[in-house]
């Protein structure tokens, strides 16, 4: 079967998507290629979902049922009940719960694949394949996803282990031998990781437009893919460039790598916890034109808390520049959910009705509703989420501009 015959519940008709929402995009970013590539993630964690629940006992029969009656069904409480009367027999443990909802709430969701104009098409759970074949098609189309080929095999190994609490899921995803698979995956030849550092980059670029000199914080920085994607691009405007992350592993990894590719910038690095007042951490007294962040605010456990923190480190003149994986709607959940969700600190998270009602990646709505309340001043979405959805109901990240 070829590659353009990938089985999957939303292909994208690519010449149908309106350019318009994304005007001033590389279609690297929102071309034929990008849209595709997250078709296929879309089609291996629907494949990976379907497997952990039959892994779990529920056969394939009930699994179409009950997603065709969450389909149908408006109540939310109904949907969740529905749901739990299969979480008992499967040794789903009580604490796991949500994410085993998680698992109906992604198969169910059927924006995802009905048409709104631009050409979408159903496929019918019953056709999906096994993992081993859906990860070769995906692989052997692309193989600039293998990465998260990877990630989401691994996660699913584990998935029944966690969801009966027999394991936990940091245990799981950081096992010895992993750190390679998480090399991959935060690396800039990983299609998914480049695509949301370079968005982050062109939002910088739009945010400090014709400054230079600029002092900038990078908040979990990881392993170094989205500094090194910015400073490839902008390092003859940044004076220093303070690179921190929480984990000392990935933050000595991260330094040494930006280190030898940008001997000429001004690099600093330190361990930052955006979940503890800066006073005591390397930040103390500091101040930037710039902070920084590619997919680390939403593990903020206070988030509105942790942004008014990062405000009072900003110049007057200075602005947030945040990257995340925004769900298309509060109820639309998104396919790196699938993996990260196994993790405590995802979940570890105080919600709040107006703020952040939920765990986890949040819409954009959330997020300039958070972003506003710590006291940050004109709040801007790169690209306009409502008009990117509009245009490609599956788009699934932005980056926000604040200034003080």
């Amino acid at each position: 079967m070829s590659g353009s015959e990938v089985p999957m519940r939303a292909v994208v008709r690519y010449e149908n998507v309106p350019r318009d929402a994304f005007k001033g995009f590389p279609d690297e970013l929102t071309g034929a290629a990008a849209f595709r590539a997250n078709e296929l993630v879309n089609f291996l964690t629907e494949v990976a979902a379907v497997n952990v629940l039959e892994s779990l006992g529920i056969d394939r029969e009930s699994i179409v049922a009950v997603t065709e009656q969450l389909t149908a069904e408006s109540d939310p409480l109904a949907c969740r009940q529905l749901v739990d009367s299969f979480a008992g027999p499967a040794g789903v443990a009580p604490e796991r719960l949500e994410v085993f909802e998680w698992l109906f709430e992604w198969l169910s969701d059927r924006e995802r694949s009905i048409d709104p104009g631009g050409g979408l098409v159903d496929e019918p759970l019953e056709t999906l394949p096994g993992l081993v074949e859906a990860y070769e098609r995906v692989t052997g189309e692309d193989a600039t996803l293998k990465p998260s080929a990877d990630m989401i095999g691994l996660a699913t190994r584990g998935y029944v282990a966690f969801l009966r609490a027999e394991a936990e899921g940091d245990k799981l995803l950081f096992q010895p031998g992993t750190l390679e698979l998480w090399d991959a995956y935060f690396a800039n030849s990983h299609r998914v990781t480049r695509e949301l550092n370079l968005l982050g980059c062109l939002a910088f670029e739009r945010a400090l437009a014709g400054r230079d000199g600029l002092d900038v914080l990078e908040l979990g920085g990881g392993l170094g893919g989205a500094a090194e994607m910015l400073l490839g691009r902008l390092g003859g405007r940044i004076g220093r460039y303070h690179f921190t992350d929480v984990v000392p592993g990935f933050l000595r990894r991260g330094a040494d790598r930006l280190e030898e590719q940008f001997s000429e910038v001004r690099l600093s690095t330190g361990m930052v916890d955006i979940n503890r007042p800066f006073g005591g951490q390397c930040l103390e007294k500091e101040s930037f034109d710039a902070i920084y962040a590619v997919n680390v605010l939403h593990l903020a456990v206070e988030l509105v808390d942790a942004l008014e923190r990062l405000r009072e480190l900003l110049r007057p003149s200075g602005r947030l520049v945040l990257v995340e994986g925004v769900r298309a709607a509060l109820h639309r959940p998104i396919a790196a959910e699938f993996v990260f969700q196994l993790l405590p600190q995802f979940r570890a998270v105080k919600v709040d009705p107006e703020t952040r009602c939920r765990a986890g990646f949040l819409d954009a709505t959330h997020w300039r509703k958070s972003i506003s309340v710590a006291g940050f001043a004109s709040v801007e979405s790169v690209p306009e989420m409502s008009e990117a959805v509009e245009a490609y109901p599956n788009h699934y990240m932005a980056a926000f501009i604040a200034g003080t």
